[in-house]
């Protein structure tokens, strides 16, 4: 049995490796933004997100960790879908370093 026997139902003109030119993630992330800005990167439920504007959310998370919690460089973060829990918990502590949530906080 192959180390991989996903590969086994490849049509024969599908390769069954390919070369990455990419160093880590964040890289491929940005050339996706820059090739496809406009186009949906993302449906649910009638709702459509391009890909710049995924990256405008991006960025806004980045600035919230970065300037509104006592993260430093090399912490990890869990991030988790918590949906009907968290409206439950919003006067509660957030999992973020024990600060309080408040209802203003973007």
């Amino acid at each position: 049995m192959s180390k991989f026997p996903w590969l086994e139902s490849y049509p024969d003109f599908v390769s069954h490796s390919t070369e990455i030119n990419y160093e880590n993630i964040v890289e491929i992330y940005d050339q996706s933004i820059r090739n496809f800005g406009e186009k949906v990167a993302y449906k649910n439920m009638d709702v459509e997100l391009t890909y710049n504007e995924l990256d405008n959310h991006v960025n806004a998370l980045i600035y919230y960790f970065q300037n509104n919690t006592n993260l430093k460089k090399g912490d990890k973060l869990k991030v988790s879908r918590c949906g009907e829990k968290c409206k439950k918990r919003e006067n509660s502590k957030s999992p973020v370093h024990g600060k309080k949530q408040t209802k203003n906080a973007k």
